[in-house]
């Protein structure tokens, strides 16, 4: 598993995040078990290890309806395990 945090933000009141993935870091979908909070624990039924992955987050507030900031994208690449032939 792999745990993502939003940073340069605080948890606040009406305050929701959706945790999103892709694959193509083009089309973004939401998680199945995207909770709304700051950190996210990504296991390998979110994801295939086998590929590049992209995650984001979209915030929320119920006080500006409407409105969604986006956040950076990070980039997760898994290097295959290599076993010592030696």
């Amino acid at each position: 598993p792999t745990t993502l945090s939003l940073s340069g933000t605080t948890s606040a009141t009406g305050t929701t995040y959706e945790w999103q993935i892709s694959t193509d870091n083009i089309s973004f979908f939401t998680l199945s078990n995207s909770q709304p909070t700051l950190s996210f624990t990504a296991t390998t039924t979110d994801w295939n290890p086998a590929v590049t992955s992209y995650y984001r987050v979209l915030v929320r507030n119920s006080a500006s309806p409407g409105c969604v900031a986006t956040s950076t994208i990070a980039e997760i690449t898994v290097n295959p395990f290599l076993k010592n032939f030696s």
